[in-house]
């Protein structure tokens, strides 16, 4: 009973006491505060109101004064129309609110209503509570430095002289003839409307109080209910909390226990293979078996099996003992019940070197039989009909059915299809027969989760990369719409022959000199022909291109590091142009930078001449590998190009700021660059710069829009492609330079609205999530790009076999009548973007 009454005293300063001091606080503040300054606001417009309109009638006596100094009117003339005409102003909701006039001794010149004054000695004329209201009107009005003042007093409501009530006025003095016009307001109608306005606001209050109050209510008993639940929650923890403990020492294998992350308890086998005691797993927590990444891997994990559908994940990870020996370990994290809460229960199995060595065997001799002319498709082409089960469903049926269905993998899905998992055959075997599960166990018990995926455009060599590296035999494919519409596995990627692309990534990285590197790199060109000839699409040879040409940066990168040692600063490698673009082809040079982090300027020498010595290594290193230096020696081996972040931040505050149209033509490449090495913080703080730039200098836009204005595509008047770009092909014409305007209009409206992405399709992409073009926009730009860039890599490739070097001038003669409709098809729609980005950017519309 005592414990009943102290739980309900907690809730009640806990949950009931904010909830009505909150109430209360709402309604203080609304009295003391609000309705104040509201009756204020109101008091101070009125008085503004009647201060203009007294400035409107002074306009009057103005203009007739004017009359009088032009001889058009006496001056005794000038005063009684000026009077006559103020006598007859009125305004107000009846039209009964007038203006006045009194001269300074005072004596009534003018009164509307009372007449009987005019004329009149007011030198002693008071109101009913003595105030000499004329006198101090004269004296508001001549001692004031702006000749204008308020006074208020009581006065006759309108023209009721048996009724007096509270008047504001402004008077305000005509200095030339020696007058004080002036006009009020009565606080008695200033008040009604405040009091009616108040009435309104006040019901709000009052229904915003009893809103609240409901609100509050049921919060506070939902609360206390589930304070209740939670006390009865705690009793079942540790009433099975014993139970799991047993479970736990009774398994064969090393096993922990986690309650919401943190450790709660290990088992003797766990202590013993781990070298550690229970006390100090449980004080220091995973970290005291894994080391990152692996650490944040296996954090991953258990966020991925926090819910109640008790998905498990499979690692394999190292695990560092006591005595600082690494132990290969695979790990299997479970969900299960702890009362009302859930526990992740981490099985930990030693995984002998034998048995790591003869799996990653039979990943690479999977791999080892992946085609080019497979890899080149997506992997939509392997799409079969989906065999889905319910998460409940017993291991059992689901083994049943994938017999049924020939099928080796089944997805595992909660009652509204979403999958949440994958039971593959390798699962069956392991976690139900070889481990002794009943097999009328729930699916959830032994399913893979969570379920890795690929998109069905994604290629082949993708799907076989992405399989490699987190080692699983199996991936989801899902549509454009995110809808997971298959399940693709590495035994139907047994049909493949040759090299496939993860075979060649896995060569670069474990070649061990640069010279290894470069022999790889001079087969790619030799590679994108194979591709071409499977058929595969622009947008796979550059993305092709693109991977490979990552992998042989990253590695000589690697490489040269080794060799010069730890750099003294953080640093990022940069690449510029169509290799920022992701937009390789077969005739394409270096372009690439270094930035690294600020140093003291007696550093600066030093530092940047080891990024140089790293710049020439690379650089070196690409050209053996067929990527010919850059003609205008944009390199990291260049000093101009390899500069502390400040120096960065200089170089384009003069591009945006200083340049003419000429100057960004010759610097449009280092608009496109992004991290193929190193600290990406650095490459974010320069973006954060450039952009914080361009928005605040409009003329960027328009230097750009000019130089895009030069880029006419090579077709005459009459229809015809224009030849003769290069002196040394006169019979063709430059596809590079057509491609220009395509580029240019991505990057210029990329910047435009702070879009980071390089590639000029996922620039366009982007620009239609973000409603700047639409469907039909997108698809005429990324077709029109696409039939480009494919005649620009089959020129290329009838080159390279026969045996010339690759360039871009391309002979119409050469190209099928119906290639070369398009082509001029798609040369008109450029001049027609080309256009459309001048009436933009020239016209003030900021939309494609």
């Amino acid at each position: 009973m005592k414990q009943t009454t102290l739980f309900r005293w907690k809730f009640f300063f806990r949950i009931i006491f904010p909830a009505l001091a909150a109430i209360i606080l709402f309604v203080i503040a609304f009295y003391a505060v609000i309705l104040p300054a509201y009756e204020r606001s109101i008091m101070e417009r009125k008085a503004e109101m009647i201060r203009e309109l007294t400035n409107s009638a002074w306009s009057v006596l103005q203009k007739y004064h004017q009359d009088e100094i032009t001889g058009v009117l006496s001056p005794a003339d000038a005063q009684q129309e000026a009077a006559s005409r103020i006598e007859y102003l009125r305004y107000g909701s009846e039209g009964k609110d007038y203006f006045w006039i009194t001269d300074l001794h005072p004596e009534m010149v003018m009164h509307p209503y009372r007449k009987d004054l005019n004329g009149m000695d007011l030198s002693y004329f008071t109101d009913p509570r003595g105030k000499r209201l004329f006198v101090e009107m004269v004296d508001s009005a001549t001692h004031s430095s702006h000749g204008e003042g308020f006074v208020e007093y009581m006065w006759q409501w309108k023209d009721d002289s048996t009724q007096i009530v509270p008047k504001l006025s402004f008077v305000k003095l005509f200095k030339p003839w020696g007058w004080v016009i002036g006009t009020g307001i009565y606080l008695e109608d200033v008040r009604e409307e405040i009091n009616s306005l108040e009435r309104g606001l006040l019901t709000i209050l009052l229904v915003i109080t009893l809103v609240l109050s409901v609100l509050f209510g049921i919060i506070a008993v939902q609360s206390f209910r589930i304070e209740q639940k939670r006390m009865l929650a705690e009793k079942e923890i540790k009433l099975s909390e014993e139970k799991y403990r047993t479970l736990v020492e009774a398994s064969s294998d090393g096993t922990m226990m986690l309650l919401e992350g943190e450790v709660v308890y290990a088992n003797k086998i766990l202590q013993d293979l781990a070298g550690f005691s229970e006390n100090e797993m449980v004080e220091k927590g995973l970290g005291l078996l894994f080391s990152n990444p692996y650490l944040a891997t296996i954090t991953d994990a258990l966020k991925e099996t926090t819910d109640e559908s008790g998905r498990a994940a499979c690692l394999e990870v190292p695990m560092e003992k006591k005595s600082g020996d690494l132990l290969a370990v695979e790990l299997v994290i479970s969900l299960m019940p702890l009362g009302s809460d859930f526990v992740h229960v981490i099985q930990i199995k030693p995984l002998s070197e034998d048995q790591r060595k003869i799996r990653l065997q039979e990943n690479l001799n999977t791999d080892f039989q992946t085609s080019l002319l497979f890899l080149s498709q997506p992997v939509g082409k392997l799409i079969r009909t989906l065999l889905t089960c319910d998460m409940n469903q017993s291991v059992r049926h689901a083994s049943l059915v994938m017999t049924q269905k020939g099928y080796d993998a089944i997805l595992v899905c909660t009652g509204q299809e979403e999958p949440v998992g994958i039971i593959t055959d390798e699962d069956i075997r392991k976690r139900a027969v070889a481990e002794g599960n009943s097999p009328d166990n729930p699916v959830y018990q032994i399913m893979s989760s969570p379920l890795v995926t690929i998109p069905e455009k994604g290629m082949l060599f993708e799907a076989i990369s992405l399989m490699q590296d987190l080692e699983i035999s199996h991936l989801g494919v899902r549509n454009q719409d995110g809808k997971i519409i298959s399940i693709v596995s590495n035994r139907e990627l047994l049909q493949v022959h040759r090299y496939s692309i993860s075979l060649i990534k896995k060569q670069i990285e474990k070649a061990e000199t640069w010279q290894g590197v470069a022999e790889i790199g001079k087969r790619i060109p030799e590679l994108t022909a194979a591709l071409m000839t499977a058929g595969s699409d622009a947008e796979n040879l550059v993305r092709f291109n693109a991977v490979l040409f990552d992998s042989i940066m990253q590695r000589f990168i690697g490489l040269a590091l080794s060799q010069l040692g730890e750099p003294p600063v953080p640093f990022v490698f940069l690449v510029l142009g169509s290799a920022g673009r992701e937009e390789q082809t077969l005739a394409t040079d270096q372009d690439n930078a270094i930035l690294f982090d600020e140093v003291s300027p007696d550093q600066i020498a030093s530092v940047q001449s080891y990024f140089i010595q790293l710049g020439i290594l690379v650089s070196n290193w690409l050209n053996e590998s067929g990527y010919e230096f850059c003609k205008g020696k944009i390199m990291a081996s260049n000093p101009d190009w390899c500069q502390p972040i400040s120096r960065w931040k200089e170089k384009f505050t003069s591009w945006i700021t200083s340049s003419e149209p000429q100057d960004l033509l010759d610097i449009n490449i280092f608009f496109d660059f992004r991290p193929v090495y190193g600290e990406t913080r650095l490459c974010n703080d320069l973006h954060n710069h450039i952009q914080a730039l361009i928005l605040s200098r409009p003329s960027f836009f328009i230097f750009l829009t000019r130089n895009i204005q030069r880029l006419k595509p090579p077709l005459s008047l009459f229809g015809n492609i224009i030849v003769g770009s290069s002196k040394t092909r006169p019979e063709a014409f430059d596809i590079k330079r057509v491609l220009l305007p395509l580029v240019d209009i991505a990057r210029l409206y990329a910047l435009k609205e702070g879009i980071r992405e390089t590639s000029t399709l996922n620039r366009f992409m982007q620009l239609l999530r973000i409603g700047m073009i639409n469907e039909n926009q997108f698809d005429e730009r990324t077709e029109a790009y696409k039939l480009l860039m494919m005649i620009r890599f089959r020129h290329q490739v009838e080159q390279l076999s026969g045996g010339k070097t690759p360039d871009n001038f391309i002979n119409p003669e050469t190209i099928s009548p119906v290639e070369l409709a398009m082509l001029k098809k798609v040369f008109g729609q450029i001049s027609e973007f080309i256009n459309k980005v001048v009436m933009d950017f020239k016209g003030g519309v900021t939309s494609i």
